[in-house]
């Protein structure tokens, strides 16, 4: 629930642990100088991907699961 009401920006309809957690994710991301690493699942990443790609941030992940490592658009 988390990270869909993050990658989508919905509000309606979250509990009050789950505004939380998104206040808890705004404080750490905004607050790190120059790294923040997020440890998905492989359901999330491509969630995540889109969302960040459309902000044009800078990303890439690693995958443990194939022990390969995706560059994601810089």
């Amino acid at each position: 629930m988390l990270i869909k009401a993050w990658t989508t920006g919905a509000t309606a309809g979250n509990t009050p642990e789950t505004a939380e957690a998104l206040r808890v994710l705004y404080v750490a991301v905004t607050r790190a100088r120059r790294l923040v690493a997020l440890a998905l699942s492989d359901t999330h990443v491509l969630a995540v991907k889109s969302f960040l790609t459309e902000r044009a941030v800078p990303h890439r992940a690693l995958h443990d699961n194939i022990g390969e490592q995706t560059m994601f658009p810089w």
